[in-house]
This record gives C-alpha cells, structure tokens and sequence, in this order.
C-alpha cells in the first residue's frame, strides 16, 4: 500500500484538497460542517461505500486543504472548486451529502451546477437566506459563534490564538452535548485542525460570508426563480429549532426546502447535532441517494472495495491512504467520528 504523503493533493485552480476516496461506485460527495474535518465521516463511509465511490475531502481551508490565495471565499466559491476537484477525479456526475457548513455548500453546487449534482442531502441545514428573518434571542444563543466568527478586524482572530483548544472543545461540547459522546480520534483531528491559524481565518471567512455574499447570492436566486432540479433529502434533528418566526403556523424543514426544489423528501432524526443517530440515518440515506440516482447508480454498485479507477496522464491525482484511519463503524456511544483498528481501504488523494 502507498504511504501518505503530505505533498500528495488533488490541486484545483485556489485549493490543495486533502481527504480520502474509498468504494466503487456511483460517485458521493460528503460535506463535513463547522468545527470539523472529513473523518468526521468514517461513523458511515463503510455502509456508504458499499454502494457507493466515497470522496470525503476537507472543505477549503478547514482541515488540511488549503487555499491558494486571499481572493473572496463564500459558498459559491468553495462550490466551484469542488466541482473542479471531482472532476479532476473523473467523476462529472455525483450526488452531494452535506452537514452543516457543508450542507450550504452543497446547496450551492446543485444550484450553480445542475449538470453535474445528481442528488443532493442535507443534514441539518435550511438555507441561509431562510434562518435571517427567523432568528430570536434563544437562537442567537445556541448558535453564538455564527455572530462572533463573522465579526470584522483581527479580533476574533486574536481571541482564538488566545488559547484555541479551549474555544473547539467548548464548541464540541455544545454542540454534542458531551464532549466524550464524540469518538477521541476524531476530536484529536478537529483540535489539530483547529490550532492553525490558517484554518481559524478560513472558519472566520466562512462566517462573515453567510452574512452577506452567501444570503445575496441565495436572494438572487430566489428573485429570478431557481431551484434545484435535482432530488432533494432534508434530514432534521428533532430538537432543532426550525425558522419558525418566518411564518404562522407549523413551519417544518421540508417546508423550508420546498421553495428551492420541487422533489424533496424529508427524514426526522431523535438525535443532536453531531448525534449517532444522525449518523446512521446517513446509511440510510445512502440508499435513498441511490434510489434517487436512478439506474445508473444502481447498475454500478462495488462488487469489491478496490482502488477507485483515476484519470490517466501527467495532471492524474497521486494515490495515498490517510494515515491509519479505518472504514469501521465507532463503538462510542455518540458522534460522527473516526474509528481505528481495522485495515484501510486503499485510497486515493483528494
């Protein structure tokens, strides 16, 4: 098996991604969200990969994938580059499954690329332009660092250096409830990620745009009447608060994603944010996202868990494993996390 090289990464036009690729099979994109990175994802690449070719890749600048400049970065650019990176990795057809921030970043590829998303599925996530009008006092509260991150100058920054491990494990433990749920190798990656610099000011640049670049972008949308052609699968923790200061009434998440698509089914999960539940509910998605896919999908499911075919030529991704991580479902009792003690998957970079 290869070694893992660092300097190995599927470069686009702005990013260095860095992830892993494993299964055979209809190709899924996974989207991890805020304070991640993709092992957050190992809880169910397994039963994903049984199906499915699985690219789970650090969004830009979170994680280990890099950004090449100091350009605009909001959803939609993060979307174009992941567009690029799929397709540098042969696939120009693929569904989308996102949590949280990744969620919104899907929502942006299916929007602006309808030719190459298939499907899409979002955990936890309605867009942004439909939380705004909603938001309360006890909403702002839960989700306090939406309103810090997203504060101008270098004083987030500069609080955040103060003592970094301090800020990602307070925020783990809100958001899972008990920070102990959440597997020790997966939180280990998300500290690490989490002390450089560069990531902070990439979380930082991802939540001062869904203030105004990302919300602009989405009224846009909304005025001229798109939405996505693709199927759509919401997926919501029953104890979320939904945005129901929009309207009077019972507003659900479905609710919310039929404005911005037409085929939309929805999945109500008795879990937290970053809940087991949640998790294995995605296995169950997978299936879905393969009913959704059609016939394609299902005529290409993994008869083994090889390497995934690569793009031939000079510019074709090298080919690495991410370290020891394994495939194997976590035995700790809460939490989308990295699991260890089995073989890899041969892998290859993203």
């Amino acid at each position: 098996m290869p070694t893992d090289d660092p300097a190995r990464r599927c470069k686009t036009p702005r990013v260095r991604f860095a992830g892993v690729v494993g299964g055979t099979g209809f190709p899924v994109l996974l989207r991890h969200g805020y304070p991640q990175c993709h092992v957050a994802w190992h809880r169910v690449a397994s039963g994903l990969a049984d199906h499915f070719t699985v690219v789970a890749a650090d969004l830009p600048g979170y994680g280990k994938s890099r950004v090449h400049d100091a350009g605009p970065w909001h959803k939609r650019a993060a979307a174009d580059e992941l567009v690029a990176m799929m397709r540098s990795l042969g696939h120009e057809r693929f569904a989308v499954v996102g949590h949280d921030r990744g969620a919104r970043v899907g929502l942006r590829l299916a929007l602006d690329h309808p030719k190459h998303v298939t499907a899409y599925c979002s955990l936890s996530v309605v867009p942004i332009l439909d939380v705004w009008p909603a938001v309360d006092q006890h909403f702002a509260k839960r989700v306090f660092h939406w309103f810090m991150l997203a504060q101008p100058g270098e004083v987030v920054e500069r609080l955040l250096a103060a003592n970094p491990d301090a800020f990602l494990e307070g925020t783990l433990d809100q958001m899972s409830g008990e920070i102990g749920r959440l597997d020790p190798i997966a939180v280990t990656a998300y500290r690490e990620a989490f002390r450089d610099t560069s990531v902070r000011r990439a979380i930082i640049e991802d939540y001062r745009a869904a203030f105004d670049t990302d919300v602009d972008h989405e009224a846009a949308d909304r005025a001229a009447g798109r939405k996505l052609v693709c199927p759509i699968m919401v997926m919501w923790p029953t104890d979320r608060l939904i945005a129901s200061g929009m309207e009077s009434g019972t507003l659900t998440a479905a609710d919310v994603w039929r404005r911005w698509g037409d085929d939309v089914r929805d999945l109500d999960v008795a879990c937290g944010h970053l809940n087991r539940n949640l998790s294995l509910t995605l296995a169950i998605s997978g299936h879905a996202l393969i009913q959704k896919c059609g016939s394609e999908a299902m005529c290409s499911r993994a008869a083994s868990r090889g390497m995934v075919a690569m793009p031939n030529g000079p510019d074709a991704p090298q080919r690495w494993p991410f370290h020891q991580s394994t495939w194997t479902l976590s035995a700790s009792p809460v939490g989308l996390s990295l699991a260890s003690g089995a073989p890899v998957h041969s892998l290859v970079s993203v």
